[in-house]
Protein backbone atom coordinates (compact mmCIF):
# COMPACT_ATOMS: atom_id res chain seq x y z
CA UNK A 1 0.00 0.00 0.00
CA UNK A 2 2.84 2.44 0.86
CA UNK A 3 4.38 1.76 -2.56
CA UNK A 4 1.11 2.70 -4.30
CA UNK A 5 0.88 5.82 -2.15
CA UNK A 6 4.43 6.79 -3.05
CA UNK A 7 4.26 6.28 -6.79
CA UNK A 8 0.97 8.06 -7.26
CA UNK A 9 1.82 10.82 -4.82
CA UNK A 10 4.96 11.68 -6.74
CA UNK A 11 3.09 11.46 -10.04
CA UNK A 12 0.59 13.89 -8.48
CA UNK A 13 -2.49 12.28 -9.98
CA UNK A 14 -5.63 11.40 -8.07
CA UNK A 15 -4.49 8.42 -6.02
CA UNK A 16 -6.05 4.97 -6.19
CA UNK A 17 -6.55 4.49 -2.47
CA UNK A 18 -9.52 3.33 -0.45
CA UNK A 19 -11.66 5.15 2.08
CA UNK A 20 -13.12 4.33 5.46
CA UNK A 21 -15.70 5.54 7.97
CA UNK A 22 -17.43 8.92 7.87
CA UNK A 23 -16.85 11.63 10.44
CA UNK A 24 -19.41 14.07 11.84
CA UNK A 25 -21.35 16.27 9.44
CA UNK A 26 -21.28 20.06 9.83
CA UNK A 27 -23.60 22.13 7.65
CA UNK A 28 -25.32 25.46 7.38
CA UNK A 29 -29.12 25.61 7.40
CA UNK A 30 -29.60 26.39 3.71
CA UNK A 31 -31.21 24.19 1.11
CA UNK A 32 -31.41 24.24 -2.64
CA UNK A 33 -34.47 23.11 -4.56
CA UNK A 34 -33.17 19.54 -4.65
CA UNK A 35 -32.76 19.40 -0.89
CA UNK A 36 -28.98 19.82 -0.72
CA UNK A 37 -27.52 22.43 1.58
CA UNK A 38 -26.22 25.22 -0.60
CA UNK A 39 -24.72 28.66 0.09
CA UNK A 40 -25.93 31.63 -1.90
CA UNK A 41 -23.01 34.01 -1.33
CA UNK A 42 -19.57 34.31 0.23
CA UNK A 43 -21.19 35.41 3.49
CA UNK A 44 -22.20 31.80 4.15
CA UNK A 45 -20.10 28.68 4.65
CA UNK A 46 -21.07 25.08 4.03
CA UNK A 47 -18.92 22.09 5.06
CA UNK A 48 -20.45 18.62 4.69
CA UNK A 49 -17.91 16.97 7.01
CA UNK A 50 -14.36 17.20 8.29
CA UNK A 51 -12.36 14.25 6.88
CA UNK A 52 -10.05 13.00 9.65
CA UNK A 53 -6.29 13.36 9.65
CA UNK A 54 -4.49 10.39 8.14
CA UNK A 55 -2.63 8.12 10.51
CA UNK A 56 -3.17 5.55 13.21
CA UNK A 57 -5.79 6.78 15.71
CA UNK A 58 -4.89 6.42 19.39
CA UNK A 59 -7.75 7.62 21.58
CA UNK A 60 -8.68 11.10 20.38
CA UNK A 61 -5.42 11.76 18.52
CA UNK A 62 -3.82 10.58 15.31
CA UNK A 63 -0.21 9.39 15.30
CA UNK A 64 2.02 9.30 12.23
CA UNK A 65 4.17 6.18 12.35
CA UNK A 66 7.65 6.90 10.95
CA UNK A 67 9.37 4.21 8.96
CA UNK A 68 12.82 3.58 10.44
CA UNK A 69 15.51 3.20 7.78
CA UNK A 70 18.89 1.58 8.44
CA UNK A 71 20.27 2.48 5.02
CA UNK A 72 19.32 5.13 2.49
CA UNK A 73 18.94 2.33 -0.06
CA UNK A 74 15.92 1.14 1.93
CA UNK A 75 13.93 4.25 0.97
CA UNK A 76 11.24 4.01 -1.68
CA UNK A 77 12.32 5.33 -5.06
CA UNK A 78 10.58 6.75 -8.12
CA UNK A 79 13.04 6.90 -11.04
CA UNK A 80 15.89 8.98 -9.58
CA UNK A 81 13.81 10.47 -6.77
CA UNK A 82 13.70 9.29 -3.14
CA UNK A 83 10.66 9.38 -0.88
CA UNK A 84 11.78 10.25 2.66
CA UNK A 85 8.46 11.51 3.95
CA UNK A 86 7.67 10.14 7.40
CA UNK A 87 11.03 8.31 7.44
CA UNK A 88 13.22 7.95 10.51
CA UNK A 89 16.79 8.42 9.28
CA UNK A 90 18.26 9.22 12.69
CA UNK A 91 20.65 6.24 12.59
CA UNK A 92 21.80 6.71 8.97
CA UNK A 93 25.06 8.45 8.03
CA UNK A 94 24.05 10.76 5.16
CA UNK A 95 27.22 12.87 5.02
CA UNK A 96 28.19 11.49 1.58
CA UNK A 97 24.70 11.47 0.04
CA UNK A 98 24.18 15.05 -1.11
CA UNK A 99 23.20 14.01 -4.66
CA UNK A 100 20.54 11.58 -3.46
CA UNK A 101 19.17 14.00 -0.88
CA UNK A 102 18.98 16.73 -3.50
CA UNK A 103 16.44 14.57 -5.32
CA UNK A 104 14.36 13.62 -2.32
CA UNK A 105 10.91 14.45 -0.98
CA UNK A 106 10.43 14.80 2.78
CA UNK A 107 8.00 16.10 5.37
CA UNK A 108 7.87 17.77 8.74
CA UNK A 109 7.67 14.23 10.15
CA UNK A 110 11.00 13.17 8.61
CA UNK A 111 13.61 12.51 11.29
CA UNK A 112 17.09 13.54 10.15
CA UNK A 113 20.43 12.24 11.47
CA UNK A 114 23.28 14.37 12.85
CA UNK A 115 25.57 13.40 9.98
CA UNK A 116 24.32 15.36 6.95
CA UNK A 117 25.98 17.03 3.95
CA UNK A 118 26.63 20.72 4.60
CA UNK A 119 25.03 21.56 1.26
CA UNK A 120 21.72 19.91 2.14
CA UNK A 121 19.58 22.13 4.38
CA UNK A 122 16.07 20.68 4.75
CA UNK A 123 14.70 23.65 6.73
CA UNK A 124 15.89 26.09 4.04
CA UNK A 125 14.54 23.88 1.25
CA UNK A 126 11.17 23.63 3.00
CA UNK A 127 10.93 27.43 3.24
CA UNK A 128 12.06 28.05 -0.35
CA UNK A 129 9.40 25.57 -1.50
CA UNK A 130 6.69 27.65 0.15
CA UNK A 131 7.42 30.49 -2.27
CA UNK A 132 5.53 30.08 -5.56
CA UNK A 133 8.19 32.35 -7.03
CA UNK A 134 8.59 34.57 -10.07
CA UNK A 135 7.06 37.60 -8.35
CA UNK A 136 3.90 36.04 -6.89
CA UNK A 137 4.72 37.26 -3.37
CA UNK A 138 5.43 40.77 -4.64
CA UNK A 139 2.00 40.86 -6.27
CA UNK A 140 0.35 39.49 -3.11
CA UNK A 141 2.08 42.13 -0.97
CA UNK A 142 0.69 44.80 -3.29
CA UNK A 143 -2.85 43.54 -2.68
CA UNK A 144 -3.13 41.48 -5.86
CA UNK A 145 -3.99 38.33 -3.98
CA UNK A 146 -7.26 37.03 -5.41
CA UNK A 147 -9.56 38.90 -3.05
CA UNK A 148 -13.13 39.02 -4.31
CA UNK A 149 -12.57 36.03 -6.61
CA UNK A 150 -13.94 32.51 -6.16
CA UNK A 151 -11.94 29.43 -7.12
CA UNK A 152 -13.29 25.87 -7.31
CA UNK A 153 -11.33 22.64 -6.95
CA UNK A 154 -12.42 19.07 -7.61
CA UNK A 155 -10.00 16.67 -5.93
CA UNK A 156 -9.73 14.02 -3.21
CA UNK A 157 -11.06 14.39 0.37
CA UNK A 158 -9.70 17.55 1.97
CA UNK A 159 -8.26 18.18 5.41
CA UNK A 160 -10.53 21.20 5.72
CA UNK A 161 -8.98 22.56 8.93
CA UNK A 162 -5.40 22.99 7.72
CA UNK A 163 -3.99 26.36 8.78
CA UNK A 164 -3.07 27.27 5.20
CA UNK A 165 -6.60 27.42 3.80
CA UNK A 166 -9.27 26.81 6.48
CA UNK A 167 -10.32 30.48 6.40
CA UNK A 168 -10.61 30.52 2.61
CA UNK A 169 -13.08 27.62 2.39
CA UNK A 170 -16.67 28.67 1.69
CA UNK A 171 -17.98 25.34 0.49
CA UNK A 172 -16.90 21.72 0.94
CA UNK A 173 -18.96 18.80 -0.31
CA UNK A 174 -18.20 15.28 -1.55
CA UNK A 175 -19.31 13.02 -4.38
CA UNK A 176 -19.52 9.35 -3.34
CA UNK A 177 -16.49 9.84 -1.15
CA UNK A 178 -15.63 9.29 2.49
CA UNK A 179 -12.73 8.32 4.75
CA UNK A 180 -9.53 10.12 5.72
CA UNK A 181 -8.20 13.28 4.18
CA UNK A 182 -5.96 12.55 1.19
CA UNK A 183 -2.44 13.68 0.37
CA UNK A 184 -3.53 15.19 -2.93
CA UNK A 185 -6.34 17.54 -1.94
CA UNK A 186 -4.47 19.58 0.71
CA UNK A 187 -1.43 19.86 -1.56
CA UNK A 188 -3.37 21.26 -4.50
CA UNK A 189 -5.48 23.55 -2.34
CA UNK A 190 -2.47 25.11 -0.62
CA UNK A 191 -0.84 25.86 -3.99
CA UNK A 192 -3.98 27.67 -5.16
CA UNK A 193 -5.13 29.55 -2.04
CA UNK A 194 -2.68 28.80 0.79
CA UNK A 195 -2.48 31.69 3.26
CA UNK A 196 1.30 32.03 3.03
CA UNK A 197 2.20 29.60 0.24
CA UNK A 198 -0.63 29.98 -2.27
CA UNK A 199 -0.76 31.97 -5.50
CA UNK A 200 -4.12 33.59 -4.57
CA UNK A 201 -4.20 33.60 -0.74
CA UNK A 202 -7.29 35.81 -0.44
CA UNK A 203 -9.46 33.99 -2.99
CA UNK A 204 -12.40 32.00 -1.64
CA UNK A 205 -12.62 28.27 -2.24
CA UNK A 206 -15.48 26.01 -3.36
CA UNK A 207 -14.41 22.37 -3.21
CA UNK A 208 -15.94 18.98 -4.00
CA UNK A 209 -14.07 15.85 -2.92
CA UNK A 210 -14.17 12.72 -5.05
CA UNK A 211 -12.05 9.91 -6.46
CA UNK A 212 -11.32 9.02 -10.09
CA UNK A 213 -12.33 5.43 -9.50
CA UNK A 214 -15.50 3.68 -8.40
CA UNK A 215 -15.25 3.37 -4.63
CA UNK A 216 -17.99 0.72 -4.61
CA UNK A 217 -16.02 -1.58 -6.85
CA UNK A 218 -12.34 -2.39 -7.42
CA UNK A 219 -10.11 0.41 -6.10
CA UNK A 220 -7.80 0.07 -9.09
CA UNK A 221 -10.53 0.58 -11.69
CA UNK A 222 -10.36 4.07 -13.20
CA UNK A 223 -13.77 5.71 -13.46
CA UNK A 224 -14.29 9.43 -14.08
CA UNK A 225 -18.07 9.45 -13.83
CA UNK A 226 -17.84 10.51 -10.18
CA UNK A 227 -15.48 13.34 -11.09
CA UNK A 228 -17.95 14.55 -13.74
CA UNK A 229 -20.69 14.52 -11.09
CA UNK A 230 -18.42 16.59 -8.84
CA UNK A 231 -18.03 19.17 -11.60
CA UNK A 232 -21.81 19.32 -11.94
CA UNK A 233 -22.10 19.84 -8.17
CA UNK A 234 -19.83 22.87 -8.54
CA UNK A 235 -22.10 24.15 -11.32
CA UNK A 236 -25.15 23.60 -9.17
CA UNK A 237 -23.56 25.72 -6.44
CA UNK A 238 -22.51 28.38 -8.91
CA UNK A 239 -26.12 28.85 -10.03
CA UNK A 240 -27.15 29.73 -6.47
CA UNK A 241 -24.43 32.35 -5.97
CA UNK A 242 -25.14 36.03 -6.49
CA UNK A 243 -23.49 37.54 -9.55
CA UNK A 244 -20.45 39.08 -7.84
CA UNK A 245 -19.67 35.75 -6.16
CA UNK A 246 -19.81 33.53 -9.24
CA UNK A 247 -16.97 31.01 -9.54
CA UNK A 248 -14.39 32.12 -12.13
CA UNK A 249 -12.05 29.15 -12.39
CA UNK A 250 -12.10 25.41 -11.68
CA UNK A 251 -8.92 23.39 -11.06
CA UNK A 252 -8.99 19.63 -11.73
CA UNK A 253 -5.57 18.04 -11.25
CA UNK A 254 -6.03 14.93 -13.35
CA UNK A 255 -6.21 13.81 -16.97
CA UNK A 256 -8.55 11.45 -18.81
CA UNK A 257 -8.47 9.79 -22.21
CA UNK A 258 -10.87 7.91 -24.53
CA UNK A 259 -10.22 4.47 -23.04
CA UNK A 260 -11.07 5.65 -19.50
CA UNK A 261 -14.60 5.11 -18.20
CA UNK A 262 -16.29 8.48 -17.88
CA UNK A 263 -14.25 10.16 -20.64
CA UNK A 264 -17.35 11.40 -22.47
CA UNK A 265 -19.03 12.45 -19.23
CA UNK A 266 -15.97 14.47 -18.19
CA UNK A 267 -15.75 16.33 -21.48
CA UNK A 268 -19.46 17.11 -21.33
CA UNK A 269 -19.19 18.37 -17.75
CA UNK A 270 -16.27 20.63 -18.71
CA UNK A 271 -18.31 22.05 -21.59
CA UNK A 272 -21.14 22.86 -19.19
CA UNK A 273 -18.69 24.64 -16.90
CA UNK A 274 -17.28 26.65 -19.79
CA UNK A 275 -20.80 27.68 -20.80
CA UNK A 276 -21.29 28.91 -17.22
CA UNK A 277 -18.30 31.23 -17.62
CA UNK A 278 -15.86 29.10 -15.62
CA UNK A 279 -12.30 28.55 -16.87
CA UNK A 280 -11.62 24.82 -16.40
CA UNK A 281 -7.93 24.03 -15.95
CA UNK A 282 -7.04 20.34 -16.10
CA UNK A 283 -4.41 18.09 -17.63
CA UNK A 284 -6.82 17.89 -20.61
CA UNK A 285 -6.81 21.64 -21.20
CA UNK A 286 -5.17 21.06 -24.60
CA UNK A 287 -8.22 19.02 -25.63
CA UNK A 288 -11.07 20.83 -23.89
CA UNK A 289 -9.98 24.17 -25.37
CA UNK A 290 -9.58 22.92 -28.94
CA UNK A 291 -5.80 22.57 -29.04
CA UNK A 292 -5.25 26.24 -28.09
CA UNK A 293 -3.82 25.89 -24.58
CA UNK A 294 -0.66 23.86 -23.98
CA UNK A 295 1.51 23.91 -20.90
CA UNK A 296 4.77 22.21 -19.95
CA UNK A 297 6.41 21.88 -16.55
CA UNK A 298 9.72 23.38 -15.51
CA UNK A 299 12.05 22.08 -12.82
CA UNK A 300 13.91 23.95 -10.07
CA UNK A 301 16.77 22.64 -7.93
CA UNK A 302 15.72 22.63 -4.24
CA UNK A 303 18.21 25.30 -3.14
CA UNK A 304 17.76 27.54 -6.21
CA UNK A 305 16.03 30.90 -5.74
CA UNK A 306 12.36 30.49 -6.83
CA UNK A 307 12.20 34.19 -7.71
CA UNK A 308 14.86 33.97 -10.45
CA UNK A 309 13.97 32.99 -14.00
CA UNK A 310 17.41 31.35 -14.32
CA UNK A 311 16.47 28.81 -11.62
CA UNK A 312 14.03 27.03 -13.93
CA UNK A 313 14.48 24.65 -16.85
CA UNK A 314 12.04 22.44 -18.80
CA UNK A 315 11.84 18.79 -17.79
CA UNK A 316 13.24 16.03 -19.94
CA UNK A 317 10.46 14.50 -22.01
CA UNK A 318 10.89 11.10 -20.35
CA UNK A 319 10.35 12.66 -16.91
CA UNK A 320 7.52 14.89 -18.05
CA UNK A 321 5.52 12.07 -19.63
CA UNK A 322 6.21 9.61 -16.78
CA UNK A 323 4.54 11.93 -14.26
CA UNK A 324 1.12 11.20 -15.79
CA UNK A 325 1.66 7.48 -16.48
CA UNK A 326 -0.60 6.37 -13.61
CA UNK A 327 -3.71 7.16 -15.69
CA UNK A 328 -3.97 4.20 -18.11
CA UNK A 329 -3.57 5.32 -21.70
CA UNK A 330 -3.22 9.03 -21.02
CA UNK A 331 0.53 9.28 -21.71
CA UNK A 332 0.14 7.74 -25.16
CA UNK A 333 -2.94 9.84 -25.91
CA UNK A 334 -1.17 13.05 -24.87
CA UNK A 335 1.99 12.22 -26.81
CA UNK A 336 0.02 11.61 -30.01
CA UNK A 337 -1.62 15.03 -29.64
CA UNK A 338 1.69 16.70 -28.75
CA UNK A 339 3.42 15.28 -31.85
CA UNK A 340 0.75 16.95 -34.00
CA UNK A 341 0.97 20.23 -32.12
CA UNK A 342 1.07 23.23 -34.45
CA UNK A 343 1.13 25.91 -31.74
CA UNK A 344 4.28 28.01 -31.95
CA UNK A 345 4.59 28.58 -28.21
CA UNK A 346 3.92 26.56 -25.06
CA UNK A 347 3.35 28.05 -21.62
CA UNK A 348 5.99 26.94 -19.11
CA UNK A 349 4.84 26.64 -15.50
CA UNK A 350 6.79 25.93 -12.26
CA UNK A 351 5.82 22.53 -10.90
CA UNK A 352 8.68 21.06 -8.88
CA UNK A 353 10.44 21.59 -5.54
CA UNK A 354 7.25 22.80 -3.85
CA UNK A 355 6.22 22.72 -0.20
CA UNK A 356 2.54 22.13 0.40
CA UNK A 357 0.02 21.51 3.15
CA UNK A 358 0.21 17.93 4.40
CA UNK A 359 -2.78 15.68 5.03
CA UNK A 360 -1.12 14.42 8.20
CA UNK A 361 -1.92 17.38 10.42
CA UNK A 362 -3.33 20.91 10.36
CA UNK A 363 0.14 22.41 10.84
CA UNK A 364 2.14 19.84 8.87
CA UNK A 365 3.92 20.24 5.53
CA UNK A 366 5.59 18.13 2.86
CA UNK A 367 8.27 19.08 0.37
CA UNK A 368 7.87 17.37 -3.00
CA UNK A 369 10.91 17.35 -5.22
CA UNK A 370 8.91 16.32 -8.30
CA UNK A 371 5.53 18.06 -8.04
CA UNK A 372 4.03 16.57 -11.18
CA UNK A 373 1.39 17.83 -13.58
CA UNK A 374 -1.12 18.18 -10.77
CA UNK A 375 0.68 21.16 -9.25
CA UNK A 376 0.31 23.12 -12.50
CA UNK A 377 -3.49 23.34 -12.44
CA UNK A 378 -3.89 25.03 -9.02
CA UNK A 379 -0.98 27.37 -9.81
CA UNK A 380 -2.66 28.52 -13.01
CA UNK A 381 -6.05 28.71 -11.28
CA UNK A 382 -4.56 30.98 -8.63
CA UNK A 383 -2.91 33.15 -11.27
CA UNK A 384 -6.18 33.39 -13.19
CA UNK A 385 -7.83 34.59 -9.97
CA UNK A 386 -5.21 37.37 -9.70
CA UNK A 387 -5.92 38.22 -13.33
CA UNK A 388 -9.69 38.36 -12.69
CA UNK A 389 -9.02 40.73 -9.81
CA UNK A 390 -7.22 43.29 -11.99
CA UNK A 391 -9.32 42.70 -15.12
CA UNK A 392 -12.82 41.43 -14.21
CA UNK A 393 -13.88 40.86 -17.84
CA UNK A 394 -10.89 38.68 -18.68
CA UNK A 395 -11.40 35.51 -20.74
CA UNK A 396 -9.33 32.31 -20.77
CA UNK A 397 -8.15 33.20 -24.27
CA UNK A 398 -6.93 36.65 -23.22
CA UNK A 399 -5.27 35.23 -20.12
CA UNK A 400 -3.38 32.60 -22.10
CA UNK A 401 -2.32 34.83 -24.98
CA UNK A 402 -1.12 37.52 -22.58
CA UNK A 403 0.77 34.95 -20.50
CA UNK A 404 2.57 33.81 -23.64
CA UNK A 405 3.21 37.35 -24.83
CA UNK A 406 4.72 38.42 -21.49
CA UNK A 407 6.55 35.16 -20.74
CA UNK A 408 10.31 34.66 -20.85
CA UNK A 409 11.52 32.62 -23.83
CA UNK A 410 13.03 29.24 -23.05
CA UNK A 411 13.47 26.45 -25.60
CA UNK A 412 12.06 22.99 -24.92
CA UNK A 413 14.67 20.55 -26.23
CA UNK A 414 13.61 16.95 -25.73
CA UNK A 415 14.74 13.47 -26.65
CA UNK A 416 13.76 12.91 -30.26
CA UNK A 417 11.12 15.65 -30.19
CA UNK A 418 10.92 18.76 -32.31
CA UNK A 419 12.26 21.76 -30.41
CA UNK A 420 9.41 23.89 -29.13
CA UNK A 421 9.47 27.49 -27.97
CA UNK A 422 8.47 27.73 -24.34
CA UNK A 423 7.43 30.93 -22.57
CA UNK A 424 8.11 30.79 -18.84
CA UNK A 425 5.23 32.49 -17.11
CA UNK A 426 6.06 35.95 -15.76
CA UNK A 427 3.29 36.86 -13.28
CA UNK A 428 4.41 40.48 -12.78
CA UNK A 429 4.53 41.27 -16.50
CA UNK A 430 1.28 39.36 -17.04
CA UNK A 431 -0.63 41.34 -14.44
CA UNK A 432 0.86 44.64 -15.61
CA UNK A 433 -0.17 43.93 -19.21
CA UNK A 434 -3.71 43.04 -18.13
CA UNK A 435 -3.96 46.23 -16.08
CA UNK A 436 -2.98 48.26 -19.13
CA UNK A 437 -5.23 46.38 -21.57
CA UNK A 438 -8.15 48.61 -22.52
Amino acid sequence: MRKIYFLLALSMVLMLSGCSAKSNVVTVSLQSSNGKNTPTSNSETYIVRHPPVAGKPIGDINVIISKRLNYLEDALKFDDYLDLRDSDLSNVNLSQNSAELNNSSFSTHTKWPKKMPESFKPDTILELGKNQGLGIRKLNNEGIDGRGINIAIVDQPLLVDHEQYKDQIKFYDESDCEGEASMHGPAMTSIAVGKTIGVAPKAKLYYVGCYNFNTKENNSKIDFIGVAKAVDRILEINKTLIEKDKIRVLSISVGWCPNNKGYKEMNQAVERAKEAGIFVISANIFETYNNKFWYYGVDREPMADPEKQSSYKPHKWSNWISFIAAIPGFAKYYEEKYNKLEAKEILLVPMCSKTYASFEGVKDYSFNRIGGWSSVEPYLAGLYALSCQVKPNITPELFWSTALKTGDTMEIRNEGKETKTGKLINPIKLIEALKNDK
